[in-house]
């Protein structure tokens, strides 16, 4: 008997695909050469729920529920590089998650001033605003409460 979802072995090995194209993707970037962009059509409801299926680094002690709203005024068909919009919006959940115990997790995508906009909202720790200023720089960590996880990559 399985708990969970049940999740198609082609679906996993696609997502894997991607995600290992993208680490190498994102190596080439490191080494100063040209990233390769990879735009296709995309359909963003499609897109956000896809990322409940495969929820990352989900305990199975968390009991949190995740959400997804995609605002009416996004357009249905994007044009960005696939890869790349499922692994900046796998991280933020992942991040999230890591210090979200219990509650909800909701990530809510919308245009603001013309911009794709994705947010996450959960009942998580939070980031301390002392840490802010150093939030995007490698390897750095903020100091939260409960178990530290992850690398800060």
């Amino acid at each position: 008997m399985q708990n969970g979802p049940v999740i198609p072995k082609k679906r996993l090995v696609t997502h894997l695909t991607k995600v290992t194209d993208n680490v190498l993707d994102w190596s080439k970037l490191e080494r100063d050469s040209e990233a390769i962009c990879r735009p296709i059509y995309l359909d963003m409801p499609t897109v956000c729920e896809s990322l409940l299926m495969l929820p990352p680094n989900r305990e199975d002690e968390a009991e949190v529920e995740l959400m997804v709203v995609v605002s009416p005024d996004v357009p249905h068909l994007l044009f960005p590089d696939e890869a790349y919009m499922q692994r900046i919006l796998m991280n933020l959940l992942s991040n999230a998650l890591k210090l979200t115990r219990t509650g909800y997790m909701l990530l809510l995508v919308e245009i603001q001033n013309g911009n794709l906009v994705a947010t996450i909202k959960d009942t998580g720790c939070g980031i301390p605003s002392s840490f802010l200023p150093d939030l995007f720089e490698p390897f750095k960590q903020a100091q939260t409460r409960g178990t530290q996880r992850g690398t800060g990559f």
